[in-house]
């Protein structure tokens, strides 16, 4: 009678177990905060739409949404780019420099916000990405309440590395 049992119970067990090691297959991927954000429209006029809000990071976060083949950027680079800033409480959009030229921007600079630092080290000229940044990396509690976002807002920048 006990054999039985077991071979009942093993018979119930063993399976889950098979199921629950193979899960859904995205144990290891882990779940990007900028995954809920869709880019359209032309280079020269992208539209950026959230799909969730609000978009909050504990850490600076980019998505690459096309690779660039270019030079790969360092903190001793200056750049020249093109961007949309938004407020990731909302989506709403601050400012852009699309369809107005490219901005120069010195990745050295101590004035510059330590998450575009983190962001954009590393990437190559021709990239376009996202890149999310908590307030403890953009413009500190107080700055980001200067700046038009709130104390605890996520600061989104959309940006096309154009040259270095």
């Amino acid at each position: 009678m006990r054999l039985s049992r077991l071979r009942v119970v093993s018979a119930a067990v063993i399976p889950l177990v098979f199921l629950a090691a193979c899960g859904s297959g995205k144990t290891d991927a882990k779940a990007n905060a900028l995954d809920t954000i869709t880019v359209a429209g032309t280079d020269k006029a992208p539209t950026v739409t959230f799909k969730t809000k609000p978009l909050t990071v504990k850490t600076t976060t980019t998505k690459v949404i096309k690779a660039g083949k270019g030079t790969k950027l360092t903190k001793a680079n200056s750049i020249m780019f093109s961007y949309s800033l938004f407020n990731g409480k909302d989506g709403k959009q601050i400012e852009t420099s699309f369809g107005k030229g490219t901005v120069p921007l010195d990745l050295s600079s101590t004035s510059l916000l330590p998450g575009l630092s983190k962001g954009l080290t590393g990437q190559q000229v021709g990239t376009r990405l996202l890149v999310a940044i908590p307030p403890a990396d953009a413009f500190g509690a107080q700055g980001n309440a200067q700046a038009g976002f709130g104390p605890t807002d996520t600061v989104v920048f959309f940006i096309d590395l154009v040259s270095a």
